[in-house]
């Protein structure tokens, strides 16, 4: 299991990191919003948790955020 920290980005997808990965203090000063952090194993938890009250009103999986996963979440890199 890692904690990872979720950032709502202000020209992108929403990002994955570490919850104490250093990037976290430099993509706020840029203009990212801390989302809030989650303890999870896999990246499909990672995407249910951030999206999971757009799941529970019914959004279908067009409507939900990808997410961008840096390698310091150790989840793998890239969106999905």
């Amino acid at each position: 299991m890692t904690t990872i920290a979720y950032l709502n980005s202000p020209h992108t997808d929403p990002e994955v990191h570490a919850a104490d990965c250093s990037n976290i203090t430099r993509r706020t000063r840029m203009g990212f919003e801390h989302a809030g952090c989650a303890e999870v194993t896999t990246r499909s938890e990672a995407i249910y948790d951030y999206n999971a009250d757009f799941i529970d009103d019914g959004a279908t999986n067009d409507e939900l955020w990808d997410l961008l996963f840096f390698p310091c979440a150790k989840l793998g890199w890239g969106s999905l």
